[in-house]
């Protein structure tokens, strides 16, 4: 000990069979003891602050091999310290065991001294209360543990933006001799705060553990999770041991609880109208930008819809308030129905990364019309992919459609009648369904009768009756009284063959003049396209026949429509080829009508299958849209140039009110009666021709020399100069 070496000493009776008072005091480090102050099993309790026995509670008692337990009190010298206590208040001295450590450096050596038998202590107990721990303490003191501040792991590994916290404890490995400051910080202020700035230990709380809180701090910026440290400073302290000792600092991170998105509300509606009426909603950030952010907002059709205001700018100081957004609908002074439009909502700019280009989505808006819808003079079928029912006024301007039943997929015909409340459309699938005007289906029926494998093209009614046209056998059905039916199957009252040249007919259409009913019936054959029409008798079957032809324009003919009141005389026919409804003025009373307009079906509106006329709107000549027929007269000829329509190709669309319809003009052209398929002549021009389109402004239209038969042409020139009012034809 005298060189500086270091021991533990423990037993009992080693004090009572008496050493000298040299060795007591100076190796020791005894002033005095009294022995045998307890025998009894006992609790020998550790001595708060000391580096051995701090928290201690050691159980003591006479192991088996002893015959009893002696247990003395010492009183440590000036330079010594008690560790252990016994528990006996009437004892002189508190204390069962010291503990002294000299200069290490200068030579000192180190002791510890307990009159309780290391091997009474309990070793079964639960740390630190057992043998083991106090064993290591001693080692641990007599080896001069290195002077060390210690820092427990942290309680998680990140606080949050939400204010959770993150605890760690500090403590110091050893007894210094002057107190410890420890300074406390965090390395970025924006993301934490501690509880403490700083850390105090004394000789008597050195060993006791005291707790940083740590708290995240909270921002309304989208930017990630920030790893950061919470600082201890270097020690300061006289003990020059501990003096200048840096701990190891603890390494965090904040949690982000912002994410940069822009919030759009609820719209306050889907409409806006022409009479002003508006919707609105508001938009915001979601999170502080790190640069300006602006949004752009337009209307995608300005005719139908303006949008306020035009654009917004959020700043890190109002990016969380809501801006309010408005569009409103923009009136107009004509009917063009419930217009769609969208309310655009800008990609972001910014230079903001996590803003720039972020798009919202637009808004789905429909503009409502206030002026009145004009008269469906039209209702056209179609049988494209999705089949569905047009209306159309005078000029061939869309009003509205809607869709057919799920199980009318392949209509094939479409009839109206005088009193326009119903729309007969009839299948391939040889069945008729019945609509109102508004498309709701009131009933469908099978139609009896017809081979399984025939081809109906085509329905017509006189509003009690109904006629059907099969392509197959090229004849037409007769139903007594049907026009009421709504359910059930009905078997044909009587049927007739269409005469000879009417092949695959395409639709049929009922009217009366003069107290007579007719059918028309139109064909698309390999040659000449023709309207048929038969006259009725009252078993609703043919007795008469004539025919004309039509124009080569209107060279796929699927429907054919007439006006079931006389309101005019006029004959339309719809085209699956050019999707357009071609109109022969007087077709229902001239022996060679000519093709006097067209317009084009609107959008969606493709391969169409039938087409009816509802109640008269106007005499046509007074509708709006058509123009009046032109003639001339050769500069060479005292009689009126002849002009047929049927080989001039369509001329562009009238401009204003009459968008929707084109004025026809042509010289004679008529196809060769011998050609086997349609448009297939070897054409050339007549010097006659090429001045007839001078005249009204045409390109000049190839005219066929192949031998067309000479009656056909005498028909359909003298038809067209006898509707002249040419009294000298006659």
């Amino acid at each position: 000990m005298n060189a500086g070496g270091r021991i533990f000493i423990s037993g009992q009776d080693i004090l009572y069979n008496g050493v000298t008072t040299a060795f007591l005091q100076n190796y020791l480090k005894v002033s005095t003891f009294a022995s045998d102050v307890t025998t009894a099993a006992h609790t020998e309790t550790g001595v708060t602050g000391d580096p051995i026995t701090s928290g201690m509670a050691l159980a003591a008692a006479a192991p088996a091999d002893f015959a009893s337990l002696y247990v003395d009190a010492v009183t440590p010298m000036a330079d010594a310290a008690g560790i252990l206590q016994h528990g006996v208040t009437t004892a002189s001295s508190p204390f069962s065991a010291v503990r002294y450590r000299g200069d290490y450096s200068a030579g000192g050596f180190g002791m510890v001294f307990s009159t309780v038998p290391f091997e009474s202590i309990s070793s079964s107990a639960a740390a630190p209360n057992n043998q083991a721990t106090f064993l290591k303490n001693v080692i641990d003191y007599l080896n001069g543990q290195a002077i060390a501040v210690r820092v427990s792991p942290p309680s998680a590994a990140a606080t949050t933006e939400a204010g959770g916290q993150v605890t760690f404890t500090v403590s110091l490995s050893a007894q210094p001799a002057a107190d410890v400051v420890i300074p406390v910080s965090v390395s970025d202020a924006t993301e934490a705060t501690v509880s403490v700035s700083s850390l105090v230990f004394t000789a008597a709380n050195w060993a006791t553990p005291q707790t940083v809180t740590v708290t995240g701090v909270n921002d309304s910026v989208d930017d990630g999770n920030i790893a950061y440290q919470v600082v201890l400073g270097a020690a300061t302290s006289a003990d020059t041991a501990w003096n200048g000792i840096d701990a190891a600092d603890v390494s965090l991170s904040n949690t982000d609880d912002d994410t940069a998105g822009i919030t759009v509300g609820t719209i306050s509606g889907t409409t806006t109208t022409e009479a002003g009426a508006a919707v609105s909603f508001t938009i915001r950030l979601n999170s502080e930008p790190t640069a300006d952010v602006t949004l752009a907002f337009s209307s995608s059709d300005a005719t139908e819809g303006s949008v306020s205001p035009a654009s917004v700018t959020f700043t890190a100081a109002n990016w969380n308030t809501p801006v309010t957004v408005t569009g409103t609908g923009v009136d107009d002074t004509f009917f063009d129905g419930n217009i769609a439009w969208t309310l655009v909502i800008g990609a972001a700019a910014s230079l903001d990364s996590l803003y720039n280009g972020n798009n919202p989505a637009d808004f789905s808006l429909t503009n409502l019309d206030d002026e009145a819808p004009p008269a469906t003079k039209f209702y056209v079928v179609d049988d494209a992919t999705a089949n569905r029912t047009f209306e159309y006024d005078s000029a061939g301007v869309p009003i509205e459609n809607y869709a057919l039943n799920s199980g009318n997929t392949t209509p094939r015909g479409l009839a109206m009648t005088a009193v326009g409340d119903k729309v007969w459309v009839v299948d391939a699938a040889r069945r008729v369904y019945i609509y109102n005007t508004s498309g709701a289906l009131l009933g469908n029926w099978a139609l009896g009768t017809l081979a399984t494998n025939a081809t109906v093209e085509g329905i017509a009614t006189d509003g009690t009756h109904v006629w059907i046209v099969d392509a197959r056998s090229d004849r037409v059905y007769y139903y007594a009284n049907a026009a009421a039916r709504t359910t059930g199957t009905q078997t044909a009252t009587s049927n007739f063959a269409l005469t000879r040249g009417n092949a695959i007919p395409k639709d049929i259409v009922w009217g009366r003049q003069n107290n007579v009913s007719y059918l028309w019936v139109v064909d698309d054959t390999t040659t000449v396209d023709r309207v048929y029409r038969y006259t009725l008798n009252a078993s609703g079957v043919s007795t008469a026949v004539s025919s004309w032809a039509i124009s080569t324009q209107n060279a796929a003919p699927t429907g054919i429509a007439l006006d079931p009141a006389n309101g005019v005389m006029d004959l339309w026919i719809s085209d699956s080829g050019t999707d357009r409804v071609y109109r022969y003025a007087d077709g229902r009373t001239l022996t060679a009508p000519v093709l006097t307009s067209s317009f084009a079906l609107g959008p969606g509106n493709a391969n169409p299958q039938g087409i009816a006329d509802p109640p008269p709107v106007a005499v046509e000549s007074q509708l709006p849209g058509y123009r009046v027929e032109q003639s001339g007269v050769a500069d060479d000829s005292q009689f009126p140039t002849v002009v047929n329509r049927r080989s001039l190709l369509p001329t562009g669309g009238v401009s204003g009110e009459q968008s929707g319809l084109t004025t026809l003009l042509s010289p004679v052209a008529r196809r060769s009666s011998t050609a086997v398929t349609k448009k297939s002549e070897t054409p050339v021009i007549s010097e006659r021709a090429s001045r007839v389109a001078e005249q009204f402004g045409q390109s000049p239209v190839a005219v066929s020399s192949g031998g067309t038969e000479s009656r056909e042409l005498l028909d359909d020139v003298f038809g067209q100069l006898s509707s002249s009012g040419l009294s000298w034809l006659h």
